[in-house]
């Protein structure tokens, strides 16, 4: 595969820009996907609410148990747009109805995040699915 051994390989080098442009496309659809999911509910705000908190576990299990950061970001995007950000009443459903959600949400799984694309590595995680976004937003080796 163009002379690397590797995808992974292949991302950091400059002739890897097609990889890095669909590993940024296939980022963006993930999340997409996710803040449809979530936008698309047409039920009641508690119903919302509830597809917030399902999100909101799938983060965790991303993160904890996969060990996938490329999809728990993606995840995180789509919990962070304005849009999703912006249901005022869904989030306050949230925390009354699933707290221990919410308080995940606010004090451990966005400054993990804010964490990983600040490149601060606090925590020892074990990763099987590295966090590639970052490496593909920042053109490394370009």
């Amino acid at each position: 595969m163009m002379g690397v051994g590797s995808g992974l390989e292949l991302v950091t080098l400059s002739h890897g820009q097609q990889l890095r442009q669909d590993l940024l496309e296939r980022h963006h659809l993930l999340a997409l996907g996710v803040a449809i999911d979530i936008l698309g509910c047409t039920g009641t705000v508690g119903q919302r609410a509830m597809v917030l908190h399902k999100v909101i576990l799938l983060a965790q299990a991303l993160r904890d148990h996969v060990h996938n950061l490329y999809a728990f970001s993606a995840v995180m995007k789509a919990l962070e747009m304005p849009q999703v950000v912006r249901l005022e009443r869904t989030w306050r459903a949230l925390r009354r109805n699933h707290t221990e959600s919410a308080v995940m949400f606010e004090k451990t799984l966005k400054p993990f995040m804010n964490a990983l694309n600040d490149g601060d590595g606090e925590e020892g995680v074990c990763v099987c699915v590295c966090n590639i976004f970052v490496m593909c937003v920042c053109n490394v080796c370009v």
